[in-house]
């Protein structure tokens, strides 16, 4: 009798841990399969870490769908075509908001920019569009210091201060603070939902960003111009400081208070409840539906396996070098060279490829990028 019991003891338990295997399982498939690609030194990814736990305590029904089902699918279809890591993580991610909706509850749908703030690709996108700002910073820079009197010209991305010059980096307008200051956007939205019993309409969210995005870009502004003024290098704590400073007086303290004042207005009144604990399952075919998900990705991952990788596009050739040798390099890479210049031109592998970009593939490469400019090329070096 008391074998039989403790046997249905031991049931009831297995059962109830049911709910957490397929979160867990998942969870362990990104941590293990992208264990290069996620970007765990990165305070934006644990920024994203904290947004989607709290939308997970905040549900906004008790039921959840299967919307994040059709997004697991639909990426693994476009895996097929592209199986690059981006499109993987976008696969295991909606798996595994799929099985934590179904036992917490239907999520916001700001988990959606949330979890692609956190991605890796979210930090390409900033730093390759950050790229045309950061020169029309330098410009706003230069002209806003030369009423001080002094003498001031901007150069691509440098600013000549007095003599002195200073370059504005990709940190100064990149993914350090402007991906920061979107996530703690999102953050704070959710926080203020809650405690003022309100949740903003869907058709005012990318506005709200695009304020986010605005209050970011004039911290950076006022950043530079007082690292320029006082001219503060960096490596140094005041340069650090200055920096957090801006970006906190100017970025997230507006940002909060535009997302406060935004939700007392037009936010409509929706109790917001806290979820108390994780529940059996209450979707219609929701364990064959992750069975039959796990054994698709199984047999995905096991065809796409091995897959060759797409040639590297044909070597651009030069109809005139003056004045310089030219070597063909591997992958696509041709190098033009001479006594006091060196060049590298990459081909484009692919438009969905990251290492096309020169901030992105030579930096990893070990290169720096200090004075950067935009300029069109002719048919001669």
């Amino acid at each position: 009798m008391v074998k039989k019991i403790a046997d249905m003891l031991n049931v009831a338990q297995w059962r109830a841990a049911t709910p957490f295997v397929w979160p867990a399982l998942y969870a362990i498939l990104l941590v293990v399969g992208l264990t290069n690609y996620l970007p765990y030194n990165q305070a934006n990814f644990w920024l994203g870490i904290v947004a989607v736990g709290l939308y997970i305590r905040y549900p906004v029904a008790k039921t959840g769908g299967f919307r994040f089902l059709f997004a697991t699918i639909l990426c693994l279809g476009l895996y097929l075509l592209l199986p690059v890591k981006t499109v993987l993580f976008f696969v295991l991610v909606s798996a595994l908001l799929f099985s934590l909706e179904a036992i917490s509850g239907r999520l916001h749908a700001a988990v959606f920019p949330a979890i692609f703030l956190m991605s890796p690709v979210a930090n390409y996108i900033a730093e390759v569009f950050s790229f045309p700002v950061r020169l029309q910073l330098s410009q706003w820079a230069a002209k806003i210091l030369q009423f001080t009197g002094n003498e001031v010209v901007a150069m691509g991305n440098s600013i000549s201060f007095n003599g002195a010059l200073f370059d504005v980096d990709h940190a100064c307008m990149g993914l350090s603070m402007l991906v920061s200051s979107l996530l703690m956007g999102l953050i704070s939205m959710r926080l203020y939902e809650a405690k003022l019993q309100r949740r903003l309409p869907l058709v005012y969210l990318p506005i709200v960003l695009v304020f986010f995005m605005g209050f970011n870009v004039c911290a950076n502004l006022i950043r530079i111009i007082c690292l320029v003024y006082f001219q503060i290098g960096p490596g140094s704590a005041m340069h650090e400081t200055i920096g957090l400073a801006c970006w906190v007086l100017y970025g997230i303290i507006p940002s909060v208070w535009l997302m406060k004042n935004t939700l007392k207005k037009l936010g409509k009144v929706e109790p917001a409840r806290a979820t108390t604990g994780f529940k059996q399952p209450i979707l219609r075919h929701y364990g064959f539906s992750q069975f039959a998900l796990v054994l698709l990705l199984g047999i995905l991952f096991k065809t796409q396996h091995g897959r060759p990788v797409e040639a590297a596009c044909a070597t651009p050739q030069w109809l005139v070098a003056n004045g310089y040798s030219r070597q063909l390099l591997p992958h696509g890479v041709t190098q033009y060279k001479n006594d006091s210049t060196l060049i590298y031109l990459k081909s484009i592998v692919g438009f969905y490829s990251t290492d096309h970009n020169p901030s992105i593939c030579w930096r990893g490469s070990g290169y720096s990028f200090t004075r950067v400019r935009q300029a069109a090329h002719g048919n001669a070096l």
